[in-house]
This record gives structure tokens, C-alpha cells and sequence, in this order.
């Protein structure tokens, strides 16, 4: 389902991720843990073709993460941990109002 292999995304800086590699399976339950500034947001991002590796490769559902970005977001859900909501705005509001920013949608 998610294949990356020496999957890398180098910063300026000199930080970033390096050589990434794992498989996770259909149906298997795949936990991605680290500490801060482990990588773990920079491999999401790459996986979900925010951002361009700088080596290597990442497939999720045999499809390319690079090539194939605006599909694989089509089946797939994002909520990044730096999220801000409006003030006047509750969460059932704010998934309304992200429904109606893309394709048509039925009620949430």
C-alpha cells in the first residue's frame, strides 16, 4: 500500500530526511513515531506530493507520490499537527467549510 525506498528530502540547512525505507501492507496498521525533528512531517509531506524528494522514491497504492500527488490526495485524509482554525469557526464548521473548497462533496 506504502512503499518508500531511499527516500530522501535534503534542506538547505543540510536537515531533512535520509534514505527512508519501509512497506506498509493493506490492512496493516502502520505507526510512524519519532521524536521532534525526527522527520516524520517531512516523509508525510513527501508522501503526499507536498513537497519533491530530493532521491529515492515513495508509491501508495502502486501509484507514484511525485507523479501522481493530486490522485492519491483524492482517497486520502491530512490533518497536520500545525492546523489553525478560525476563532469564529467550530470543528464542524471548519470540515464544512473545507468540504465545499474542493470537489463537490455530499453533507460531512
Amino acid at each position: 500500500m506504502i512503499v518508500t525506498r531511499n527516500l530522501s528530502k535534503v534542506y538547505s540547512n543540510g536537515k531533512g530526511i535520509f534514505n527512508v525505507n519501509f512497506r506498509a501492507k493493506k490492512g496493516e496498521v502502520f505507526g510512524f513515531l519519532g521524536p521532534n525533528g525526527a522527520g516524520k512531517t517531512t516523509t508525510i509531506r513527501v508522501l503526499l506530493g507536498f513537497t519533491n524528494p530530493t532521491t529515492g522514491f515513495c508509491k501508495i497504492n502502486g501509484m507514484d507520490c511525485r507523479t501522481h500527488a493530486a490522485e492519491i490526495q483524492k482517497s486520502l485524509g491530512y490533518v497536520p499537527g500545525e492546523i489553525a482554525f478560525f476563532e469564529d469557526m467550530n470543528g464542524h464548521q471548519f470540515l464544512e467549510f473545507m468540504a465545499t473548497c474542493g470537489a463537490p462533496r455530499t453533507t460531512v
